[in-house]
């Protein structure tokens, strides 16, 4: 199972989800890179293997666009009617299992403030950031290469 979870909302952040796994596959390996579009065949149980793969990976990269915190809480109503907003579940499972998460701020997108976001995942707003901006792809991609390749000898 792939090292590296892309936690994406399609309809805001899916251009930079499908040009991250195209790079990082190129860079790791498709095997290392999961991404639910592309990762999960047909015919398999779509909760089933995400939540295999969140048990699995090594580091979260969450791709945080302009609207992401205003979908978050869109979703709020939906959730208490029992909707599972995924993008928030995979963030919390991946502080639940003690895997390294990253925040990708997509290109002017602003910090996260930690008090308009779910108490289960208001922490996202202090970890350490990446950029990811449409401006300067190649000195982005550079980027994240090297920070999932550091975090991966750190665990060495």
């Amino acid at each position: 199972m792939a090292k590296v979870f892309l936690c994406y909302r399609s309809r805001d952040d899916g251009f930079a989800a499908v040009l991250l796994d195209e790079k990082l596959s190129g860079a790791f390996g498709p095997d290392e890179v999961f991404m639910a579009s592309r990762s999960i065949e047909p015919g398999e149980i779509y909760s089933a293997v995400i939540e295999r793969a969140l048990k699995e990976c090594e580091t979260m990269l969450v791709l945080i666009g302009p609207r992401w915190v205003d979908t978050l809480q869109e979703n709020e109503a939906d959730a208490a009617a029992g909707t599972v907003d995924w993008v928030r579940h995979e963030i919390s499972t991946a502080f639940a299992n003690g895997t390294r998460v990253i925040p990708l701020l997509l290109s002017r997108t602003p910090r996260l403030d930690p008090h308009l976001l779910p108490s289960d995942i208001a922490a996202l707003a202090d970890y350490k950031y990446l950029t990811f901006d449409h401006r300067n792809v190649s000195g982005s991609l550079n980027q994240i290469i090297a920070a999932l390749q550091t975090g991966d000898r750190a665990r060495r």
